[in-house]
C-alpha cells in the first residue's frame, strides 16, 4: 500500500472536517490492504481507535503488530466513515 500524509486543500475535497489522516496511493494486489477492501482515495483515520495525522504515525502503528494479527481501520470514504478490519500479513521484500 502507498500511502502520504493528506494536506488541507485534500482534507477539504474530500469533505473532512479538519486536516487529519493519511490518505491511500495505491493498493498493492495480493495486499492485505486490497484483501480487506481498502481502496486508492480511501482517507485512514485511526487504526486500533488511535488517530494517525501522517504516514509515519501508521507506520509506527502497524509495526507494533505481528504477523497474523487483525487491526482494526477508521477509514473516510466518500464522505462516510466505515470501518476495515486488516490481518496483517509478512511483507515480501520486493517493494
Amino acid at each position: 500500500m502507498k500511502i502520504r500524509t493528506i494536506d488541507e486543500v485534500e482534507a477539504k475535497s474530500l469533505g473532512l472536517d479538519k486536516v487529519e489522516g493519511v490518505i491511500v496511493d495505491e493498493v498493492l494486489k495480493d495486499s492485505p490492504a486490497k484483501e480487506a477492501g481498502i481502496q486508492a482515495g480511501d482517507v485512514i483515520l485511526e487504526i486500533n481507535g488511535k488517530k494517525v495525522s501522517t504516514s509515519n504515525e501508521l507506520q509506527s502503528q502497524i509495526v507494533l503488530h505481528r504477523t497474523g494479527d487483525v487491526v482494526k481501520l477508521s477509514v473516510w470514504r466518500e464522505g462516510k466513515k466505515i470501518q476495515k478490519n486488516v490481518k496483517l500479513k509478512q511483507r515480501d521484500n520486493e517493494n
